[in-house]
């Protein structure tokens, strides 16, 4: 055998110790050891913070005692805050290299099992004592198949359980778009049913109107066969001239009518007059002029 391999033999075994110190001083004591130190270590760090703030508090004390604007540029006390945060992490590590060093020492010397000694559990604690290692060992194998079994089970309902998830995004994908578009169809039935509400609206106006042109048409008609000249046409008239009768005109459309037409008459008449004697003094110039 190699030296290689004779090295990694003695690496593998001594990793296996470890863990088995560890497993056995974690069920002797009933938590492990790292733990134990981690407390440890916050219960060194955990003092840090409350000093920092004393510290603090003492100089912005003492910074005011001196009268010392604090509230001004601010150039005082950022000073001062740089100062306490270079303290905090000056103090911090020098805190975190010396509980390392006790943290080292205490999982290598004071929490282990030495390799020398060899011990056996059911050698210290009570409950190991009833235990068939032997027994264990033999069904290890069984175990293992087991664990393999359930490890192949799981890899597969992890593998059913992503394609589901993906199915579900999918699914949740084209709920989305099928909700959009359940959204525009209620908008735009919405936006319809305001356009046939004006519509008919519309339409009863439209029904009024008709009814009112049929309406001016008839007043139209019984305009059309009223008398509008036949009541007597009122007129501004002096007191005087109230006892005279009234003018032809005005007692009616028929009186207006005679009177127009007696109108046209004589003014045709009186040119008709005109027109012949005119032309009987052409013909008598005429007759003096032959010599007849």
């Amino acid at each position: 055998m190699s030296e290689k391999a004779v090295n990694a033999n003695s690496n593998n075994s001594a990793i296996n110790y470890a863990n088995y110190a560890s497993e056995f001083l974690t069920c002797h004591l009933g938590y492990t050891p790292l733990a134990l130190v981690d407390d440890y270590v916050n219960h060194f760090n955990e003092p840090v913070g409350g000093i920092m703030d004393a510290i603090e508090d003492f100089f912005v004390a003492l910074l005011a005692e001196q009268g010392l604007d604090l509230d001004g540029d601010g150039r005082v006390q950022g000073e001062v805050r740089a100062g306490i945060h270079r303290l905090q992490t000056l103090l911090e590590h020098l805190i975190d290299k010396n509980v390392d060093k006790l943290e080292i020492y205490l999982l290598r010397n004071i929490l282990t099992l030495p390799s020398e000694l060899a011990c056996v559990p059911t050698a210290f604690l009570p409950h190991y004592r009833e235990l068939d290692l032997e027994a264990a060992g033999q069904g290890a194998d069984d175990h293992d198949s087991d664990t393999n079994a359930l490890e192949i089970s799981l890899d597969g309902k992890r593998g059913e359980l992503a394609r589901l998830e993906k199915i579900n995004r999918r699914l949740r994908a084209v709920e989305r778009g099928k909700k959009r578009t359940v959204d525009r169809s209620l908008a735009q039935s919405t936006h319809r049913k305001a356009l046939l509400a004006q519509l008919a609206s519309v339409a009863d106006r439209h029904v009024t109107l008709a009814a009112n042109v049929r309406s001016m048409h008839s007043s139209h008609l019984l305009l059309k066969d009223a008398e509008p000249f036949g009541v007597v046409l009122g007129g501004a008239q002096d007191p005087q001239d109230s006892q005279h009768s009234s003018h032809p005109w005005q007692s009616g459309r028929i009186g207006y009518l005679n009177w127009q037409t007696s109108r046209l008459v004589s003014d045709e008449g009186v040119g008709f007059v005109k027109g012949q004697l005119e032309h009987v003094a052409a013909v008598g110039d005429l007759q003096r002029l032959l010599g007849v």
